[in-house]
């Protein structure tokens, strides 16, 4: 076997970036410089999310109730079928 040689001078980190001659570089000569972001953020989704969750609420509450009133009139209606 063929021992692995490691250089330490090869390293990258943030801190020790690599110099601009270096093969680990994959910016070449003559490429633009690379953009830099306007905020500290990325922004995903939708930015209210208030309006959809009252929206969900609002539908499940429409539902319950009526569920509710067909279930007072199914009872009304068995009540007044036995008179």
């Amino acid at each position: 076997m063929f021992p692995l040689k490691t250089s330490l001078s090869q390293t990258t980190t943030p801190n020790n970036p690599p110099p601009q001659n270096s093969p680990l570089t994959l910016q070449q000569e003559g490429d633009p410089a690379p953009k830099t972001a306007t905020s500290s953020y990325v922004a995903a989704g939708p930015k209210d999310t208030s309006s959809s969750t009252s929206l969900g609420i609002g539908l499940y509450a429409i539902i319950l109730l009526g569920g509710a009133f067909a279930f007072a009139v199914y009872k009304y209606l068995q009540v007044n079928d036995k008179r």
